[in-house]
C-alpha cells in the first residue's frame, strides 16, 4: 500500500516527470552538440584539404609558362585579387560606417606578403609538405620574436617554447626523408633550392605580420573584410613594380589560357570557402582545435600529394615524415593554446591605444556577453596561396 496521501503522490509524480523532461532535455542538447562538432571538425578538416588542392591549382596554373620560377608572380597576384574581389561583398554589404585606420602600420599588412609567389615557385622543386611546414615555421618563429619584443615570453611561457621546439625538431626530422629517393634533401641543395626554402619561410614570417596589421585594420575600419580589401590593394600596388620587371625587364609574359577557367573558378570558390569558414569555425571549435585540424589536414593532404608526386617529386609517405608531421601538428597546438588560455580580458578600446607596434593581433567573440568574452589569437589566412 501507498503510505503518502494522493495529493503528495501527484506531486512527486510530477517531480518526477519534470526531471526526467529535463533529463532528456539535457541529453538531446548533448546529443546535438556533440553532432555539432562533428560537423564541423569534418568541416574543418575540409578546409584543410583545400588549402593544399589550392596550392596544386595555382601550381599546376603556373606551370604552363617556360620560366615557372619568375611566372609564379602573375598567379600568386590572381588569387589576390581573387581572395579581394570575394571580401568586398562583405566589406559593401556591412551596414557599419567605415571608420580610418589609427595606427600606420596596419596599412601595411599587404606588403608584409610580397614575396608569397615564392610559395609556388618552391612546390615543383620541394614539394608541398615541405613548403607548408616552412611557412608555419616562419609564422611560429615570427610570433615567437614578437612575443620576445614585447617581452611577453619567461618561464612561465614554457607551453610555448616546448610547441616552438617541437615544431623544430620535427621540420628537421621531416627534413631528413623528404628529398628523392626518401633520402634527406640537405644532400640535394643547391643555391636555388636554399634560397626557395628561405623565400618560405620568409613568407611565412610576413603572413604572421600581415595577421597582426589586418586584426589592427579590422578593428579600426569596422569589418575584417575592409581590411583584407585594403590588405589587397596594398598588396597589389606593392607587387605591380616586380610585375611590371617580370615582363619587360625579365621579358617573361603572363602565360595563361582561357581553357583554364575551371581552375580560376576553383580558386574563387575555395578562397570564399576558408574566409566563409574561418569566420564561423573557431566559435564552435575555439582557435587551438580549429588550428590544429586545419593543420592536420592540410598537411596529410600534403603528403599524400607528395607521395604520388601531384606537383613536385613524388617522395614515399615513410613512417619518418607521418610521424614528424605529428608531431609538428602537436607542437604547434601547444604553441597556439598557451595564447588562447593565458590572455585575459581587456578593454580593448582603452588599452590598445598604448600597445607596442609589433604586438600579437588579438580579436574577440563577438557572439559572447561581454562580461565573459576573452580575446584569441586570431586565425591566419598564411597558408591560402
Amino acid at each position: 500500500p501507498n503510505p503518502f496521501p494522493p495529493s503528495t503522490s501527484a506531486a512527486f509524480a510530477g517531480v518526477r516527470g519534470r526531471a526526467m523532461s529535463k533529463l532528456a532535455s539535457v541529453q538531446q542538447r548533448c546529443g546535438n552538440d556533440l553532432a555539432s562538432k562533428l560537423v564541423s571538425l569534418v568541416w574543418a578538416a575540409f578546409v584543410g584539404c583545400s588549402i593544399t588542392l589550392q596550392l596544386l591549382n595555382s601550381t599546376a596554373l603556373n606551370s604552363h609558362s617556360t620560366e615557372p620560377t619568375t611566372h609564379a608572380v602573375y598567379v600568386s597576384q590572381i588569387a589576390v585579387l581573387l581572395g579581394g574581389c570575394v571580401a568586398s561583398v562583405p566589406a559593401v554589404s556591412e551596414p557599419k560606417p567605415w571608420g580610418a585606420p589609427s595606427k600606420w602600420w596596419s596599412l601595411l599588412g599587404g606588403l608584409c606578403t610580397l614575396p608569397q609567389f615564392v610559395i609556388i615557385s618552391a612546390v615543383p622543386s620541394l614539394g608541398a609538405e615541405i613548403v607548408f611546414l616552412g611557412l608555419l615555421l616562419g609564422q611560429l618563429i615570427t610570433a615567437l620574436l614578437v612575443d620576445i619584443v614585447v617581452g611577453r615570453v619567461s618561464m612561465r611561457n614554457w607551453p610555448k617554447i616546448v610547441g616552438f621546439a617541437a615544431v623544430l625538431v620535427c621540420v628537421a626530422v621531416n627534413s631528413l626523408s623528404s628529398g628523392d629517393h626518401d633520402g634527406s634533401i640537405w644532400q640535394e641543395l643547391t643555391l636555388e633550392l636554399v634560397l626557395l626554402i628561405c623565400g618560405v619561410v620568409m613568407t611565412g614570417g610576413g603572413y604572421a605580420l600581415q595577421a597582426m596589421c589586418n586584426t589592427r585594420l579590422a578593428e579600426d575600419l569596422g569589418h575584417p573584410a575592409r581590411a583584407t580589401v585594403v590588405c589587397t590593394l596594398t598588396n597589389l600596388l606593392g607587387n605591380l613594380p616586380l610585375m611590371v620587371m617580370v615582363r619587360w625587364g625579365l621579358d617573361v609574359a603572363p602565360s595563361l589560357s582561357v581553357a583554364d577557367w575551371p581552375r580560376f573558378l576553383f580558386a574563387g570558390v575555395q578562397v570564399a570557402f576558408f574566409v566563409g569558414s574561418l569566420s564561423l569555425l573557431p566559435r564552435r571549435l575555439g582557435f587551438t582545435l580549429t588550428h590544429m585540424c586545419i593543420q592536420s589536414a592540410n598537411l596529410s593532404a600534403s603528403t599524400v600529394s607528395d607521395a604520388y608526386g601531384l606537383a613536385g617529386p613524388a617522395v614515399p609517405a615513410s613512417f619518418l615524415r607521418v610521424a614528424s608531421v605529428v608531431g609538428v601538428v602537436a607542437g604547434a597546438a601547444l604553441f597556439s593554446a598557451y595564447d588562447a588560455s593565458s590572455e585575459v580580458h581587456r578593454d580593448s578600446e582603452s588599452e590598445d591605444k598604448d600597445r607596442p607596434f609589433m604586438e600579437m593581433a588579438y580579436f574577440a567573440d563577438e557572439d559572447a556577453p561581454p562580461e565573459t568574452r576573452k580575446l584569441v589569437p586570431e586565425p591566419s589566412l598564411a597558408i591560402d596561396s
